[in-house]
């Protein structure tokens, strides 16, 4: 029987078929004569003693662009039957996000020999933006993140700002440069406002950062190695690097500084359980580790070639067989 793989995913119709992650993976399997299944996180069951989802069979090809084509009826599977599942829903991580994992993980349980990616206990248990810091507890090198407050308290926040005279601001479980601000010292009514918006939730407050006019390098790793790295860089007038935000991406290499500490990240992350992921760098600063629905294979293989990203797929289909 051919081997399947099942990705749980946005609507096929929203995604971006110049760089979709999830469908370039599902590209890579599919020439390699996988069986590739969609479906949407609301269609996940558990039914009759079994782990049901609803969606398509694509095919799926990359040249250039993605390109699909829905190869079934809308259809019922039992997820039991597939060699791997992808979590490639976008974040945020709400509680639509937090059942489907909670589902996953049961699945999980009971077939150890699927391939997750990523572990559902793991991007539940993990936020994206917080998880630099416990990262950081393990090294024993609380130098790899930038001087940061979580906090919901506006004195706390105003006095970080006096201290550090220009900070930046985001939501916990944002996404993509959404509601990410920066206050300079004499702006501390934008704080207030912030906090409204957010309704009291505590928020990160974070040392605004210059090397991020150079640019955010995104790293990208998997099992317990680094596959590659490029840099975004700020659109005109912004500092958002986010590629939702406009930004330009171009090759880059590693500082050796960089290198060994993302090294050391990897193979934490292994040690998690995170099999896919991408790391932000600002300087020498880790500022977030994408674990729910990484990104960044196409821009990778478009600025290091299609051997950036060989290893990527090796290693996918080496844990599947």
């Amino acid at each position: 029987m051919k081997k399947q793989v099942a990705i749980q995913g946005d609507n096929l119709e929203s995604l971006d078929l110049l760089s979709d992650t999830s469908l370039f993976i599902g590209s890579g399997l599919y020439d390699d004569g996988y069986k590739v299944f969609w479906y949407p996180p609301k269609s996940l069951k558990y039914n009759k003693d079994k782990f049901l989802a609803t969606g398509h069979y694509i095919k799926v090809f990359y040249n250039q662009t993605i390109e699909y084509e829905v190869d079934s009826d809308k259809v019922e599977v039992n997820l039991e039957d597939f060699s791997c599942i992808m979590i490639r829903q976008n974040p945020p991580v709400d509680m639509h996000y937090i059942a489907s994992t909670h589902i996953l993980s049961l699945l999980r349980e009971r077939n150890s020999k699927i391939l997750f990616i990523n572990n559902p206990d793991v991007v539940r248990d993990n936020v994206e933006k917080l998880l630099p810091i416990s990262i950081a507890k393990t090294l024993q090198n609380n130098e790899i993140i930038p001087p940061t407050l979580i906090s919901a308290e506006y004195d706390e926040i105003k006095e970080f700002l006096t201290t550090q005279q220009h900070i930046v601001i985001k939501p916990i479980y944002g996404y993509g440069g959404n509601d990410v601000i920066q206050v300079k010292s004499g702006e501390e009514n934008k704080i207030l406002e912030y906090l409204r918006q957010q309704k009291d939730m505590q928020v990160i407050s974070q040392k605004f950062l210059q090397e991020v006019y150079d640019g955010c390098k995104r790293v990208i790793t998997c099992d317990d190695e680094i596959i590659g790295t490029f840099v975004r860089k700020a659109a005109v007038d912004s500092f958002l690097t986010n590629s939702r935000a406009g930004s330009i991406i171009q090759k880059a290499d590693l500082t050796p500084q960089q290198q060994d500490v993302c090294t050391e990240v990897a193979k934490e992350l292994k040690r998690r359980d995170i099999f896919f992921a991408g790391i932000d760098l600002i300087g020498d600063f880790i500022t977030e580790i994408n674990i729910t629905s990484p990104s960044g294979l196409v821009p990778l293989m478009q600025n290091n070639g299609m051997h950036s990203i060989k290893k990527f797929f090796d290693k996918v289909k080496g844990r599947m067989n």
